[in-house]
């Protein structure tokens, strides 16, 4: 065989190879399920509709229709991250309806459904865990824990800890680790800290004098509600100098909170004794407390979420009904010190946000 003849032989055999592979590329790329990823605002709204869920956003002090979902009662999401959490109704029941979850991300669809429901679901800042507590059964007493979901990994985290933790009383402190109050056989009743690179869990609060009601985080601090059987009250934890505060400020229970970074306030949905739930603001420079939502609306429903927006806005719900089975979404502008109903008829609302 001539040099000419062995040189276009060769060539022909590496065009082959690639061809080759080239092809087997694009088959498995064509065995990747293909999602579509939703992109909602910062704050959406849901309004339940029998089996459905309309998605919305504030457009021009209205809501403005994104899309509609079907069996679908909760959402947590990351634009930035391509992260859109789903829990899904599968099947009614006497306690809890049997659910799943879906999480959509650029790699697929993950479902996760060993339980029988899951509530209160959290992502973490930047979506890479979820969090959330699951029942076995359709039954209160089969509460099985805190779980964590590890979404880049797609597994599990076993969480290495003899904590039981309070109810829904948990929430991310940074991207690797969650704050969550619970009791602990050797190390009490306290706000604990539990880190998933190092799988260690500390005390983060000391010894706290009743029992947590509620409690956020904000910047290096804890602003909690304590309840010692005779008054509950709210104090602030200082994680630099690892003191306790008690401010002159007592509610019977507090539903909802967020922290506003710019304006370094905290708004809460609470409630004082015997009076029904209001939007409250706490000014952080010098712990004043205000009252926003004033007589409109009358009473907020304290259930129903609270967000704020880029522009400082605060979301929530509230009724203008008397008997209270439907409730309206309402926006809080404090730089005009104005409260703004933008939906146009009451309905079964529900805010979320990133």
């Amino acid at each position: 065989m001539t040099l000419i003849k062995r040189y276009i032989l060769l060539v022909t055999l590496i065009f082959l190879v690639i061809v080759t592979c080239s092809c087997n590329r694009n088959k498995v790329n064509d065995n990747v399920p293909q999602v579509i990823l939703p992109k909602y605002s910062k704050v959406s709204i849901l309004r339940s509709e029998e089996n459905n869920i309309s998605v919305f956003q504030e457009k021009e002090l209205s809501l403005k229709s994104i899309e509609k979902l079907k069996n679908i009662s909760d959402i947590k999401y990351n634009n930035k991250n391509n992260i859109y959490v789903f829990k899904e109704i599968i099947s009614k029941g006497e306690n809890f309806n049997k659910s799943i979850i879906k999480i959509l991300s650029l790699n697929g669809e993950k479902v996760l459904q060993d339980f029988y429901t899951a509530e209160d679901m959290k992502l973490s800042p930047n979506a890479n865990y979820l969090a959330y507590r699951s029942f076995k059964e359709d039954s209160f007493d089969s509460a099985e824990g805190l779980k964590i979901y590890d979404i880049r990994m797609n597994k599990p985290i076993l969480i290495n800890n003899q904590t039981l933790v309070s109810g829904s009383l948990y929430t991310w402190l940074n991207e690797d680790e969650i704050l969550y109050y619970g009791a602990s056989d050797d190390k009490g009743v306290n706000i604990f800290k539990y880190n998933i690179k190092n799988e260690e869990e500390t005390l983060y609060t000391p010894l706290l004098n009743g029992y947590c009601k509620f409690f956020i985080p904000y910047k290096d601090n804890i602003l909690m509600l304590l309840d010692n059987g005779e008054s509950n009250n709210l104090m602030i934890y200082s994680k630099s100098d690892n003191s306790l505060k008690k401010l002159d400020i007592s509610f019977e229970i507090i539903y909802d909170g967020i922290y506003n970074e710019k304006q370094k306030e905290i708004f809460m949905i609470a409630a004082e004794n015997g009076e029904e739930a209001n939007l409250f603001k706490l000014s952080l420079d010098d712990l004043s407390l205000n009252k926003v939502n004033y007589e409109f609306p009358k009473s907020l429903d304290p259930n129903g979420g609270l967000a704020i927006d880029d522009r400082g806005f605060i979301y929530y719900l509230g009724y203008s009904e008397d008997d209270k089975l439907k409730n309206d979404v309402f926006i809080y502008n404090e730089d005009e010190d104005s409260n703004v109903l933008i939906s146009e008829e009451p309905s079964y609302y529900k805010i979320i946000s990133e």
